[in-house]
């Protein structure tokens, strides 16, 4: 499975991907998941199942739903093992359907429900119970198998289930005071026949009546009596749980849990603010990381005039949960009182139009307006920006992106780009000279890197981010000693060519590569390997700026390259503009071009790896390189043969390399990145494209998972071979690393969510791409064309002109 860094993936990761082992900090939700896999008995008690809308708020978060076709990896292995091989035996299809339905999958548990044949009459008993249940639970998705009433036979649990069913379904009826009586008897002389046998298990039975009835003595005027028998009936609780068995001791804290969710969400609705409260407390004593109960609490103690209180709560909540995240951050924002109103109303320019700012303001302090909202992408502004400053730490995006952002380390798991800056800024200050040996990654960001930063940056309400975009005003931004460093560094206006050398290479790691061009402006035009090194490195600059736009680069290659003489400080030199050359030629298509220069590399790849200074590591290493590089020549050639030899070589080297310390080791893995992909899109030329797609899946499972631009290929390979649910899966991998490309990511997801047949979720992955690129016309035309017959949509869709008129003119500012 992905390795995550956001803690509520972490903790709800059972819920997310599937059964994975116990996790202290995981609420009861997840732990039901965890629990009911182990279960031997697949008639047993387990019932916390999420609401459908559970998975949906997932999804919008960009966790897409689990491949129940490649389980093995993401679940635990006798978890995996089991749903693999419950498809002969209907118990065990039970099992499976109630495993799918604690983690939110109410279509997959539906389909496994049609499965079922009538041979097992438990099975087929339960089976009809379950659909039943997935027809309430999620309208609109219910099975496609006929239905049968439930007759008396069968267990008392799922006789007391079928009774509990009815109870619920006749409690909304007025008039039905007959039925909810017949029903609520025919429940309590059930949980009274399990009490026979286990008085625990009886105590969880009367609690799971108890919670079916709360909303009823609401409805009676019987609130009063309701915390009464709730007392009692979790002290019951309490009393048969000393003693009991692990799996039974679950069975109970899951009722007592569902009771206290009940009662608590009934008091708000009745206004008693201080029974909520305390119900809250006990919650929060029983299933302390439950966003749920946070969040209720946090509303309890808002309605009591506990601000401060209730901030912590919604705190809790964004950082516990997924789908209660908007919820809790939109609350923070409404409490944060009207200074930081107009702070947010600053960050709300980029997106919006100049309405009057107070009616705005009023807008998004409205609470009744919450669903709205998280279909807008107010929230995903100012509130989201606003509530990652006031929640504990920086945001995970500030932390993964910070060699970026700050100059400092990532302080989580980062793609392997990201250790880029402090590569070369190590290299700077032990002033490192790079004549034998690799001291940078191959991989430079694009040109609109620190744009596309930038946009996240303030998605995420990082401090200074409006500042992120531009190089001079990045360097006067206080708080770093790294970046304070490099200021002065370039400041003294260093005129030794190999200083200026490797701080433009600092610079270029940033992603600034205007500026790092610049740098170099200043490099005399004299001779020997120092200069000839700074003019190399600005030739590749130009080739990183001005790539894909017809710069013809090569009469300035030929002149620096003419100006190496047989120094052996100027052979690495010479390899490196060999393949600048290479790869300049090939793209602009000029074949005798690429010809001399694959020549001259073979000449020069020899040269440098003979020399005695050079090891095995970067004999190896520049091997790969350019024989990656190389390969344009037989390609656009079509000499085939060829092609496959130069592909084996670089490959199999790159499989090679190991490296010996932190510095070359990183070297290694980041070098097996891009021969990974050269050798994905060279086997689909040759027609392998099957085994293309598999190096490309190689590289988001084994070399770098938190590269998006690696699951974006990904996710184009899954489309391209028909695979949309797979292209979906990947797409929203790539989205929720965010940058590079995460406007793409979004963009691909909601293509393929269309081609799924719901539109709902494609509107959510364009949003969510304009949020990220607001003056982007293809999510525009897609919510423009969903819009029709969609009276919020339609909304969105109509001041999108204005929106994006609005993100244009911030930018230009």
């Amino acid at each position: 499975m992905i390795s995550s860094t956001d803690p509520a993936e972490t903790a709800l990761g059972a819920v997310i991907h599937g059964p994975q082992g116990d996790r202290p900090e995981a609420p009861l939700i997840a732990r039901a998941v965890s629990h009911w896999a182990r279960s031997g008995d697949p008639y047993g008690w387990s019932r916390m199942y999420p609401p459908a809308q559970y998975r949906q708020a997932l999804r919008r978060a960009g966790y897409a739903d689990p491949d129940l076709g490649a389980i093995d990896g993401s679940w635990s292995a006798p978890a995996a093992a089991r749903f693999a091989g419950a498809a002969g035996d209907p118990a065990e299809q039970i099992w499976a359907v109630r495993l799918l339905l604690l983690m939110g999958l109410y279509e997959a548990a539906a389909d496994r429900c049609d499965r079922i044949g009538r041979d097992d009459p438990e099975a087929s008993e339960w089976s009809g119970y379950l659909r039943r249940l997935i027809g309430i639970r999620a309208p609109g998705r219910p099975s496609t198998r006929s239905e049968r009433p439930a007759g008396p036979a069968g267990s008392p649990l799922l006789r007391l289930n079928e009774s509990l069913l009815a109870l619920s379904a006749a409690l909304p009826r007025a008039g039905d005071g007959e039925r909810v009586t017949t029903h609520r008897d025919a429940a309590r002389e059930l949980a009274d026949d399990i009490r026979q046998g286990s008085p625990a298990l009886g105590a969880a039975a009367d609690a799971r009546v108890l919670r079916a009835l709360i909303p009823w003595h609401r409805a009676r005027r019987e609130f009063a009596t309701v915390h009464t028998l709730v007392r009692d009936q979790l002290d019951r609780l309490d009393q048969v749980r000393h003693g009991a068995d692990p799996a039974t001791a679950f069975v109970l804290d899951e009722a007592a849990r569902r009771v206290l969710d009940a009662v608590t969400v009934e008091s708000l609705r009745e206004r008693l603010y201080g029974q909520a409260d305390e119900w809250s407390q006990r919650t929060e004593l029983l299933d302390p990381h439950c966003a749920r109960g946070r969040l209720l609490h946090g509303i309890a103690l808002e309605r009591l005039g506990h601000g401060a209180r209730a901030v912590e709560e919604y705190r809790k909540a964004a950082r516990y949960g997924i789908a209660e995240r908007s919820f809790a951050r939109m609350a923070i924002s409404r409490l944060a009182g009207p200074e930081t109103a107009a702070g947010c109303d600053d960050d709300l320019a980029a997106w919006h139009d100049g309405n009057d700012t107070a009616n705005r303001w009023q807008y998004l302090a409205d609470g009744s307006r919450s669903r709205v909202l998280a279909r807008v992408p107010i929230d995903a502004t100012a509130l989201d920006a606003l509530a990652a400053r006031r929640e504990a730490g920086p945001s995970v995006f500030e932390q993964r992106f910070a060699p970026y952002l700050t100059m400092a380390p990532a302080a989580v798991p980062a793609p392997l780009f990201a250790a880029g800056p402090r590569l070369a800024w190590d290299a700077h200050l032990g002033k490192d000279e790079p004549w034998f040996s690799s001291l940078y990654l191959q991989r430079s960001m694009v040109n609109n890197f620190r744009a596309e930063l930038t946009r996240t940056a303030i998605r995420d309400g990082v401090a200074g981010a409006r500042d992120q975009a531009d190089f001079a005003s990045w360097l006067r931004l206080p708080g770093d000693p790294a970046r304070d460093q490099l200021a002065r560094a370039l400041a003294d206006r260093p005129d030794d060519p190999l200083v200026l050398a490797r701080l433009a290479r600092v610079v270029s790691c940033l992603g600034f590569q205007e500026a790092a061009y610049g740098i170099l402006d200043a490099v005399p035009g004299l001779t020997g390997p120092e200069y000839a090194y700074a003019r190399s490195m600005r030739l590749f600059l130009g080739h990183v700026i001005h790539l894909g736009r017809g710069h013809d680069q090569q009469s300035e290659i030929e002149r620096v390259f003419a100006e190496l003489d047989d120094d052996p400080r100027h052979a690495r030199i010479r390899l490196s503009l060999c393949i600048v050359a290479i790869v300049t030629s090939a793209q602009s298509k000029q074949l005798p071009a690429l010809a001399l220069w694959h020549g001259r590399g073979l000449a020069a790849l020899e040269r440098y790896t003979g020399l005695p200074e050079v090891d095995d590591f970067e004999r190896t290493l520049m091997t790969s390189r350019f024989y990656r590089a190389a390969a344009f020549e037989p390609f656009l050639n079509k000499r085939q043969d060829q092609l496959r030899a130069d592909l084996d070589r670089w490959l199999g080297l790159a499989r090679e390399l190991t490296g010996h310390d932190a510095r070359t080791r990183l070297l290694a893995r980041e070098n097996l990145f891009p021969a990974l992909e050269s050798a994905a899109r060279t086997e689909a030329a040759l027609g392998n494209t099957a085994l293309g797609r598999e190096l490309m899946e190689e590289i988001t499972s084994v070399v770098d998972p938190l590269d998006s631009k690696a699951w974006l290929q990904v996710a184009d390979g899954r489309k391209q071979a028909g695979d949309v649910r797979g292209a979906l899966t990947a797409y929203l991998n790539a989205a929720r690393r965010q940058v590079p490309l995460g406007r793409v990511a979004w963009f691909g997801a909601g293509r393929c969510w269309e081609k799924l047949g719901d539109p709902q979720e494609a509107f959510e992955c364009y949003r969510r791409s304009l949020e990220y690129w607001p003056t982007g016309l293809a999510p525009a035309q897609r919510i423009s064309a969903l819009s029709a017959g969609r009276p919020l949509e339609a909304a969105y869709a109509r001041a999108l002109p204005a929106l994006r008129d609005a993100a244009s003119a911030a930018a230009g500012s």
